[in-house]
């Protein structure tokens, strides 16, 4: 006798963001919860506050991959390939439309899947944040948030997730402070050693900016060891201690 089947459905949402350091046209990509790799939202105008971005539908991504596989597939094996004709353009896979909560359901009617489930909450859910429109996108800076508080403490979490900016961006900024302030101070600074005057003017160095935020939300609707694992709950037990000076 099979399994009966059940799912939990997860609701992940990326209200907004602090502290970029200029507005930036932005998407986000997941990873964790079994998502499909490189699972990207859908991009945003440019902001100095990007949030709520939009994803796709994951298991219509999944399927828009595999009929594309069997497109190609299908005209590899066609004859007309093979005498180097054009392949036909592939047919537009008919997405809903995008929507800033995205709604992932995971099975768990096995034993296999219950304990692949716990093993993907008890893994971070992986932000990067990136830049729309550059090839290849640039990572502008990447978080995480811890999920395992969603097996038996709480169907609900909101984090202040912190953003650290990637080497890449920071390695442009630098760039761009040193055309825009040092070499004009080199310049000034030799122009006035040239006439014999003195020269005060002090250059500011270069600094990192400050770590930014991402507010994210992740739900179920409710603890899911109450479901994957009930046998834990009596396993669990609150110790409440109280010191007091003498």
């Amino acid at each position: 006798m099979s399994a009966a089947k059940h799912e939990v459905v997860f609701h992940i949402e990326l209200t907004g963001s602090q502290g970029l350091p200029r507005p930036e046209k932005t998407f986000v990509r997941l990873s964790g919860l079994g998502l499909p790799p490189a699972f990207d939202s859908v991009a945003l105008d440019e902001s100095p506050n990007p949030g709520h971005w939009p994803f796709r539908d994951p298991g219509e991504i999944v399927a828009a991959a595999k009929a594309s596989a069997a497109h190609a597939a299908a005209w590899a094996a066609d004859p007309k390939s093979k005498k180097g004709g054009a392949p036909p353009a592939e047919p537009e896979f008919p997405f809903s439309p995008a929507n800033p909560l995205l709604r992932l359901s995971r099975p768990w009617g096995s034993t296999e899947e219950r304990q692949h489930l716990l093993d993907l909450v008890c893994s971070p859910l992986r932000i990067e944040l990136l830049r729309s429109g550059s090839t290849p996108a640039l990572i502008l800076a990447s978080g995480s948030v811890e999920l395992s508080g969603l097996i038996h403490d709480t169907g609900s979490i909101r984090a202040e997730v912190e953003l650290h900016w990637s080497q890449e961006l920071l390695h442009e900024m630098e760039s761009i402070w040193h055309t825009e302030q040092a070499a004009p101070w080199e310049e000034r600074r030799a122009a006035a050693e040239s006439a014999g005057e003195s020269f005060d003017e002090i250059l500011p160095p270069f600094s990192t900016p400050p770590s930014g935020r991402l507010s994210v939300g992740v739900s179920t609707a409710g603890p899911i060891g109450r479901a994957l694992c009930p046998e834990d709950l009596n396993d669990w037990a609150i110790l409440s201690v109280k010191i007091e000076g003498c």
